[in-house]
């Protein structure tokens, strides 16, 4: 395996090795050992780093005291390894039927050298009432910001595998299509392995002269392979809407003539989907030959203002023309139900 060498003084000394066998065994043992030490060593050694040995021996023979040394010396084998770890926090939530939805890896070389990888991502089949993705594509975060963006190119296999330096990593975006059958609450996986394009096998095996050019290869706790599962739950939100009218004429009745106030109560509700309602805003546009009464808006009994300068989620003839704006925000499908209020006079 590793170029081992040996020298001895005239003095007598002698350093002895196993045979071959046992060398490329103790070179692959020594690597597999400093890649994994911890608090003992401050960082793996890299491959191709020449390790230097000499032993110094003295002793008094008939008065005189004679000294020896002998030196040996062997060149640091590449380390093969990969880690993969699916990076988002908790399943990535998409609607039924949509396309090009985003997981989020990172392949990291725990090695010793520089190595590339070969990229597999894997739809898992559905499993009872979850569902399986399909048209899967890879992208390689190319300005390593882990947001996808225009400027992070599509993975080729063999063409673009990424190449990292030792103890680097790249994130990469897995894009895959939920089917249209998928049922809000379930769940899909897909799997991506990463493998070495140097060397991979079992734990501990070698292979000369496979690695950095002269360099022999020593496969790690990885077998130069690695993967991890991402997951998908399908989603879906929708919102039930009602608006109902009283009106209170100048007398206390209900009789709709020029005077009269309206008052109209809009009510959303959110049907119990597992998904959240993004940005959410309700607009009502004043209906024709009727005037809106100022200050008259409310969210959910609290008043709001007219005005864009408050802080509150309200206004009127700002967000839209001649009409009231209500802003919900995020709203999930385990959400209570909102209610808004305004008047108007009839002209």
């Amino acid at each position: 395996m590793a170029d081992h060498r040996s020298t001895s003084s005239p003095a007598g000394l002698r350093v002895r090795f196993a045979g071959q066998a046992g060398k490329c065994l103790l070179a692959a043992m020594l690597l597999l050992g400093s890649a994994f030490a911890t608090a003992a060593s401050a960082a793996s050694a890299a491959a191709g780093t020449p390790i230097h040995n000499t032993v110094t021996m003295s002793y008094v023979q008939g008065g005189s005291t004679l000294t020896g040394t002998a030196s040996t010396s062997f060149v640091v084998d590449q380390l093969v390894d990969v880690t993969t770890t699916w990076q988002d926090a908790k399943p990535v939530q998409a609607a039924a039927g949509s396309a090009a939805q985003t997981l989020l890896f990172r392949v990291t070389n725990p090695g010793n050298g520089n190595d590339s990888y070969k990229l597999v991502p894997t739809a898992l089949p559905a499993s009872g009432s979850d569902f399986a993705v399909d048209q899967c594509q890879l992208f390689l975060d190319q300005d390593h910001n882990g947001i996808r963006s225009a400027n992070d190119p599509e993975y080729v296999p063999g063409s673009n595998d990424p190449v990292l330096a030792a103890g680097d990593h790249m994130d990469v975006f897995v894009l895959c299509a939920l089917p249209a059958t998928a049922n809000d609450g379930t769940f899909a996986q897909v799997r991506l392995a990463a493998t070495s394009n140097t060397f991979s096998g079992t734990p501990g095996s070698a292979k000369p002269s496979a690695g950095i050019p002269g360099m022999n290869v020593v496969v790690g706790m990885s077998s130069g392979s690695s993967s991890s599962n991402g997951t998908y739950q399908a989603s879906s939100v929708s919102y039930q809407f009602t608006s109902t009218q009283r009106v209170t004429d100048k007398s206390g009745g209900s009789v709709a003539t020029s005077g009269s106030h309206i008052l109209y109560t809009l009510i959303v509700t959110a049907d119990g989907g597992s998904a959240i309602g993004r940005n959410l805003v309700v607009t009502n546009p004043m209906p024709e030959h009727t005037t809106y009464v100022p200050g008259s808006l409310t969210l959910d009994s609290a008043s709001l203002g007219d005005s864009n300068t408050d802080s509150d989620a309200g206004d009127f003839n700002i967000t839209a023309t001649n009409a009231i704006s209500v802003r919900l925000g995020n709203v999930p499908g385990s959400a209570s139900p909102h209610t808004i209020t305004f008047e108007v006079t009839i002209n």
